[in-house]
């Protein structure tokens, strides 16, 4: 690079990380009904263990949708929007975790351990998911080609 060329800015779309997040918040919300619901109403009639799987995903999935979000709103650097929405998330979760269970007691060191695995998943999920937004608007503008 020569000393008159300048580098490209790097844009940061802040609205679009801020609505990543404000999703996050909807979704956990959302799910946290539909446990609710679920619980009230087919508890008799599914398995616990389908149950159990079904939140599972539909929790990872909420976890990766915000950071799919920020990056369709952006509309450019995926990963980046992605990645920077992942944080707020995964800090959103690890907060939620230390109100949700006891720091008394033998449990301290197994709480502290998986609040650390839980931030980096999320983060890891909305990464990946942004990504993931990113290699679909390509294959879109390709094929408008």
């Amino acid at each position: 690079m020569h000393a008159t060329e300048s580098r490209p800015a790097l844009h940061l779309h802040l609205g679009a990380i801020g609505a990543g997040i404000l999703s996050f918040i909807a979704l956990y919300v959302l799910l946290g009904l539909v446990i609710l619901f679920a619980l009230a109403f087919l508890s008799e009639r599914v398995p616990s263990a389908a149950l159990y799987g079904s939140f599972k995903i539909i929790g990872l999935a909420s976890w990766a949708a915000p950071g799919y979000i920020a990056a369709r709103i952006a509309g450019q650097r995926g990963w980046l929007h992605g990645a920077l929405t992942g944080i707020g998330v995964g800090a959103l979760v690890t907060v939620s975790m230390m109100f949700t269970f006891s720091w008394e007691g033998s449990v301290h060191t197994q709480v502290r351990d998986s609040m650390m695995k839980t931030f980096a998943l999320a983060w890891l999920l909305c990464t990946l998911a942004g990504g993931l937004a990113d290699i679909i608007a390509a294959r879109r503008r390709r094929a408008r080609i």
